[in-house]
């Protein structure tokens, strides 16, 4: 009895893609939607307004914290302002480690790292204050692994870029 084969001609490869299929790990996507998918998330995460309390504790010390808490500015913003209060800044900074932490995706945590090491920059560009315990060897190369990526907005990178001139100068 000559059985018909049960695959339609698809080769091993396909079988094994279309079995995949609603299993526990979604399909691979391309490094170009992954690349989108990230900036698209950190378009988002840049556009909100910077949370102003996690606790009935957690009360900004004076009053031009309090004024720029206010405003609703978006966290790229005050990222970018050079007049943004320091206090602020470490603020994102820890919003952004937050966020990391609890990311359910490869692409959040990348995204919440950037705008965690967009705070660093920010402190040390406008600043010169370092509000981490990284080195700034340390800081140098992670600003020059973001410089590189197609997927941060360019007005980001040269955040990063002048954070990275900051740590080489020491």
């Amino acid at each position: 009895m000559d059985r018909e084969s049960s695959t339609f001609g698809l080769g091993s490869d396909r079988l094994a893609q279309l079995f995949g299929i609603g299993g526990d790990e979604p399909p691979a996507q391309s490094s170009a939607s992954e690349s989108d998918k990230k900036a698209e998330l950190l378009h988002d995460i840049l556009a909100e307004a910077v949370p102003l309390f996690d606790s009935i504790q957690d009360k900004p010390d004076d009053f031009k914290q309090t004024i720029d808490a206010l405003s609703g500015e978006s966290v790229g913003k005050l990222l970018l302002d050079p007049e943004t209060n320091i206090a602020l800044i470490r603020k994102i900074k820890d919003y952004a480690r937050r966020l990391s932490g609890r990311a359910e995706s490869q692409a959040r945590r990348y995204v919440s790292n950037t705008i965690y090491y967009g705070a660093i920059a920010n402190a040390l560009v406008f600043h010169e204050v370092l509000i981490t315990k990284f080195s700034k060897a340390e800081l140098a190369e992670s600003f020059q692994k973001l410089t590189n990526q197609q997927w941060i907005p360019e007005y980001l990178g040269c955040l990063f870029e002048e954070g990275l001139r900051r740590c080489q100068k020491t």
